[in-house]
């Protein structure tokens, strides 16, 4: 397992592999149980680009919408917090 992988309360980037863009989130559970949501999201959203799937984070957004993939061997934890109040920040790319 990789480092942080196991950890919780954590502010954390993903890059774009196709554009110099990064996904910032926050996650209260483990890290290793996000990223696999968010590869979930992302092969979700590129089978069903045509059915044009409505929701999901800003990075199955950026996915669905440039048709862009992320790099998930490339994540930073920029922050991890005790007080889970701190954490909450805004989705964004």
């Amino acid at each position: 397992m990789k480092h942080g992988q196991l950890e919780t309360n954590l502010v954390y980037k993903i890059p774009c592999s196709d554009y110099n863009l990064c996904y910032v989130g926050e996650s209260l559970q483990y890290l290793s149980s996000r990223v696999d949501q968010h590869k979930s999201d992302e092969k979700k959203h590129k089978k069903d680009l045509a059915k044009s799937i409505i929701g999901g984070t800003a990075l199955a957004q950026h996915v669905r919408d440039y048709q862009h993939s992320f790099n998930f061997s490339q994540i930073k934890i920029l922050a991890k917090e005790d007080n889970t109040k701190k954490t909450k920040i805004p989705q964004n790319y």
